[in-house]
Formats: structure tokens, sequence, C-alpha cells
């Protein structure tokens, strides 16, 4: 049999997480591993709500007791947290935003506008990047805004690319102002086929993305480059697998669109081209 992979080792993550020291390789690692399972509650249609926001709400607990000092001696995510905690001076919000995003997925199923989304997708991926760019010790002034915009990046790229089977799981995360603006009903994500409204939403909604990955690069301090190249090699996956969307005429009802090991590397490459001319 063979061992089973981690969470982060499974992810688009995976191919850059390669590049860091052991002690940052393992601090991602667990925080990753947090998410990742705070993620895995929300998405568990075996569970009732209840029974969803009772986990949620313990692992709140977890996380203050963690900020205490109580560490339980028989939970190794937790311990490895802790020391997380202590080495990369992470704050208790690092966690409860998180936490507070994921939570979101079981009260608020539709977004009207597109601040509403960038609420929630603050949350869910730009505090995520937040602990990233902490833990790879990037220290240029705007950390927190490039996290933030890479965070929009991320998730709406994320967005585009599940719109179906999230309909299909009852959400609708692209704003109902922009729905309305292309004069397209939510009930067409799951119609097959592709309308010109569809496609003319989806490339609405790609450039936005596009936008927000341009706005990243722009606001990174190049006398701290050194310190972004993990989430630089993260940026290119994602822009690159955008790319890929689009190329494909947006055609994301039939199945969900990836890259492929070989098309990472590829992506990795073109960091470090792009590394180089910051």
């Amino acid at each position: 049999m063979k061992d089973k992979k981690s969470p982060l080792e499974s992810s688009s993550f995976s191919k850059a997480f390669k590049i860091l020291s052991e002690s940052k390789r393992n601090a991602l690692e667990a925080y990753y591993e947090f998410a990742h399972g705070v993620d895995e509650i929300v998405d568990d249609n075996s569970k009732p709500l209840e029974t969803k926001k009772e986990e949620l709400a313990a692992w709140r607990k977890k996380i203050e007791a963690l900020f205490i000092g109580q560490v339980p001696e028989d939970d190794e995510l937790c311990q490895k947290l802790a020391q997380t905690i202590v080495f990369f001076n992470l704050k208790k919000e690092h966690f409860l935003l998180l936490i507070d995003g994921m939570e979101l997925d079981l009260t608020k199923h539709e977004y009207a506008t597109i601040e509403e989304l960038e609420y929630y997708m603050y949350r869910v991926a730009g505090i995520i990047g937040e602990v990233c760019l902490i833990i790879v010790e990037y220290d240029g002034a705007n950390a927190k805004e490039i996290a933030t915009t890479m965070g929009y990046a991320v998730q709406l790229t994320n967005i585009i690319r599940d719109v179906r089977e999230d309909y299909e799981a009852g959400r609708v995360y692209l704003p109902y102002q922009d729905l309305a603006r292309f004069n397209f009903s939510k009930e067409n994500f799951a119609k097959p086929g592709y309308t010109q409204e569809f496609t003319n939403l989806m490339a609405f909604e790609a450039e936005r993305a596009k936008k927000y990955y341009s706005d990243t690069i722009t606001l990174v301090d190049k006398e701290h480059k050194k310190n972004f190249k993990f989430s630089l090699i993260i940026w290119n996956i994602y822009r690159d697998l955008l790319e890929k969307i689009e190329k494909s005429g947006f055609h994301v009802k039939e199945a969900r669109i990836g890259t492929t090991g070989t098309e990472k590397l590829v992506s990795i490459f073109k960091a470090m081209i792009q590394y180089l001319r910051l």
C-alpha cells in the first residue's frame, strides 16, 4: 500500500513547496492541513448542517486554547500548529477568519456584489496568502495588500472553474450584479451547452481575475523579491490555469479543468524567468 499523501502534497502548492526550507515546509504543511480540514467539514455532504457548525465551533475552541498555551498532548496537528504559531508569530485572526469564511458557505449561498464576494474571498484565500508570506518571511510593506489581491485572483479562478458544481451544491459565488449585466440566469450554470451570455459572463470574470493577478505583481517590493519566490510560483500556476480555462472557451460544465504535472513545471519555469525580471 502506498503512503497516503498529505493535503499539501496533493495540491497545486506541492510543486512550489519543494523550494522551501524544512522549517518553513513544516509550518506551511501544518497550516494547510488545518485549512484543508476545516474546508472538508463544510464540504462533507454526509453531515447535517448542525454537525458542521458544531465541528467548526470545536475548531474555534481549539484555536482559542492554543493561544493561551493549552496544547492537547493527543492532537498531533494542534501540536504542529502551536509550534508554527510561536515560531512565526501568527495571530489568532489567521485561523479564526479562515473559519469565518468557511462557515459562510453554510449560511450564505449567493452574493449580490463584487464587494460581498471579496469579503468572502479574503477570508478563504487572502488570509491564507497572509500566512504564506509571513512563513516565507516576505517583509515588503505591502504584504497584506499583496496577499489579499492574490487571494482574490486565485479564488476567483477557482470559482470560474467550479461554477457548475458549485451551483449544483446550491452556491452561486459570481455576483448577481454581473449575472444581470449579461442577462444570465443562474439556472443555466447546470444546463448543457454554452450560450453567448454564459461565455460573455465568464470572459468578464476572467478579465477581473487577470486584473487581480497583474495588481499583485505591481505591489511586490523588488527589494524583498527573494522571499516572494514561493508565492510567485503559486501565482504562475493559477494564472496559467485561468489561461487554460479561457482557451477552452470556458467549457467548464463537463469536467473540472486542471493543469498536469508537466504544465505545472512549465509554470514554475515561467515563475523563475519572471523572478529574474522583477
